[in-house]
């Protein structure tokens, strides 16, 4: 048995280990804190509920505590982060589609897109042709 960081309650066998730092945190204390985290609309990503410890919590506990649409709206918020952090990134306006597409910046034009699947579309283009791209 372990006991949970956040209400310091032994924990047999339902704990869940959060990698990189090795603090234990019972499911239902760590569903809590993914759920509170993930409401603040400013959230910066989901880590260790231990204050100040900032280990990352697996990609595997997350999906098994998430709802799938709050999964792929986490993976999304990821995705964003990488985007705005590289800057010749943009995604594709049209909601349904939501493709990464390089620009490059001395044109200010999108010449590369890839989609989730990973096919790349034709210059200024997105999915195949089916959205038009506007510019950086």
């Amino acid at each position: 048995a372990a006991q949970c960081c956040k209400c310091l309650h032994e924990v047999p066998g339902a704990e869940v280990t959060v990698s990189g730092c090795g603090h234990r945190c019972c499911l239902p204390c760590m569903t809590q804190h993914v759920q509170n985290v993930m409401a603040d609309v400013h959230y910066g990503g989901l880590v260790c509920p231990v204050t100040a410890c900032g280990g990352p919590i697996p990609d595997a506990v997350l999906r098994t505590i998430l709802a799938a649409e709050e999964y792929e709206r986490y993976l999304d918020f990821r995705l964003q982060r990488v985007i705005d952090a590289l800057g010749r990134f943009l995604r594709c306006p049209n909601k349904a589609c939501r493709a990464v597409i390089e620009t490059v910046p001395a044109v200010g034009e999108a010449v590369a897109a890839r989609s989730r699947t990973g096919d790349t579309a034709p210059a200024g283009m997105v999915s195949g042709g089916e959205c038009a791209v506007l510019p950086a």
